[in-house]
């Protein structure tokens, strides 16, 4: 799979209602909207939130699985330097499946996987040139 870092078109925000996305999570839609997308599988990841202070780890994201919005919860912990080489380590603390999604938790695990290496530190926003992902789960 080939997912890449960008910043989301007019077109893309109103086909994937990034809007109501957005709004459902407790996010300002007016900001300009950046995600990991696999455009040939029609996938992608997209950053909600973060915890603040001792929680600073602790991030919320989209991800976009053949047409349902999955909540994915994660921990994160980073070394190194964004200029030089950085390492981030992802642990899960869930995903939201739909009951009818039960059985494909392993597949869905696998692309996330993906999507996080391709979104490295911070997606379009931070770009890295050297970067490593790391999961522990």
């Amino acid at each position: 799979m080939a997912f890449v870092n960008e910043y989301v078109s007019a077109e893309d925000v109103k086909k994937y209602d990034l809007d109501g996305i957005n709004w459902r999570f407790g996010k300002d839609p007016e900001i300009r909207y950046q995600w990991t997308i696999d455009r040939a599988n029609d996938f992608f990841l997209m950053w909600m939130s973060r915890g603040r202070e001792e929680f600073a780890g602790r991030q919320t994201f989209v991800f976009w699985w053949k047409g349902e919005v999955l909540p994915v919860y994660m921990e994160s912990e980073g070394s190194g330097r964004l200029n030089e080489k950085t390492t981030t380590i992802w642990r899960s603390a869930g995903i939201e499946l739909p009951p009818q999604l039960a059985g494909q938790r392993e597949e869905i695990t696998q692309v996330l996987k993906e999507a996080l290496t391709a979104y490295k530190v911070s997606g379009i926003g931070v770009p890295v040139a050297d970067h490593t992902a790391m999961f522990e789960f």
